[in-house]
């Protein structure tokens, strides 16, 4: 489901949390990551500025520090690193994504006022738009469920918000997948519906050891509620269905898709749907 990974970058720290999270998914596929900074117009910037993906990995012990190139590949990952130009970053980033097959973009965002790729001009509203591609969001105060010291999965709790539209399976399904990829032992998950029980839709819920599913119903407002339930229950990963061609992160209705991700202290798993 998530075989080809997107990471865009402008090399600051958020953006290198965000690196993690991609590097270890493209571990546990094996598939390939593309790693892509957008300079302004007759700019250069060094290449020593992109994520260290050797160096990583050997903080991770998956590889010797002195490691050459072969060995990374024998770990059965493929990465390349780009750079194009683009006074507009969100365009430069769309036009590179067209007519190319990604399953999942992997960012930080800037939670202040929109989502913005690390301090850079606004890019995941406008990017996400255009090529409506499934996109886990790194919010930059958290250091997310992958600890980029030493490539650890803190991830046990999480969230899936449903609504009757979009097609929640979807959501269910892409946590399920996202989950079973990196491998934790055990997974408390919540399918939370905002409204009276008996208007909650049916959904099928994946079964494998150590995972434990719970339907909860609350009354309140949409945003609010789940916002209070991700912090009460300290959840590390949110996941949800979007109106795809309704907007950005239109989900569960409206801008609270959008509201969510800005807001959300953990990462957010954005699933578009038609």
């Amino acid at each position: 489901m998530f075989q080809h990974l997107f990471h865009p970058t402008d090399f600051s720290p958020a953006s290198n949390v965000a690196f993690a999270h991609a590097l270890k998914l493209a571990l546990a596929t094996g598939g390939p990551l593309t790693i892509l900074h957008v300079v302004g117009d007759g700019m250069e910037a060094p290449r020593s500025s992109f994520p260290h993906v050797r160096r990583t990995l050997a903080a991770w012990k998956l590889v010797d520090g002195d490691s050459r190139p072969e060995e990374v590949a024998r770990l059965g990952i493929a990465i390349k690193k780009l750079e194009i130009e683009g006074g507009d970053p969100a365009k430069a980033i769309a036009q590179y994504l067209e007519g190319r097959q990604m399953d999942l973009v992997v960012l930080s965002t800037h939670q202040h006022g929109w989502l913005r790729l690390g301090g850079a001009p606004a890019v995941a509203e406008p990017v996400m738009r255009s090529t409506q591609i499934p996109c886990l969001f790194i919010p930059p105060a958290s250091d997310g469920f992958v600890r980029f010291e030493d490539g650890a999965v803190g991830l046990r709790r999480i969230i899936v918000p449903v609504a009757r539209e979009p097609d929640p399976q979807a959501a269910v399904d892409a946590a399920f997948a996202l989950t079973r990829l990196l491998g934790p032992d055990t997974i408390d998950a919540t399918v939370l519906y905002v409204g009276a029980p008996l208007d909650a839709p049916r959904l099928h819920l994946p079964e494998a050891p150590g995972w434990t599913w719970a339907q909860v119903s609350l009354e309140g407002s949409v945003e609010t509620t789940i916002l209070e339930v991700v912090t009460d229950t300290d959840a590390d990963l949110l996941v949800m269905t979007t109106h795809g061609p309704h907007g950005f992160l239109g989900a569960l209705r409206g801008s609270t898709g959008s509201r969510l991700v800005r807001r959300c202290p953990c990462p957010v798993l954005a699933i578009p749907r038609p």
